[in-house]
């Protein structure tokens, strides 16, 4: 997804495979971030699932998330 069409998304949480496009990369490297604890936006590590909060993701890129996870 380009990061307008998240803008104008409705989903409460997005995925790796979301966001990839919008920073130019595998899905499968925002996945590993997670885990690994290196990811710089919010998100919540399911098992091994990786959810992401789409308005603290959009605040996080507008530079307005001040929350910590």
């Amino acid at each position: 997804m380009t990061l307008d069409e998240i803008r104008r998304s409705d989903k409460p949480y997005l995925i790796p495979t979301d966001v990839a496009e919008v920073f130019g990369c595998n899905p499968h490297a925002i996945r590993i971030a997670a885990q690994n604890g290196t990811l710089e936006f919010p998100y919540v590590q399911l098992g091994t699932r990786t959810k992401i909060p789409r308005e603290r993701f959009l605040a996080w890129m507008d530079g307005t998330d001040l929350q910590k996870e």
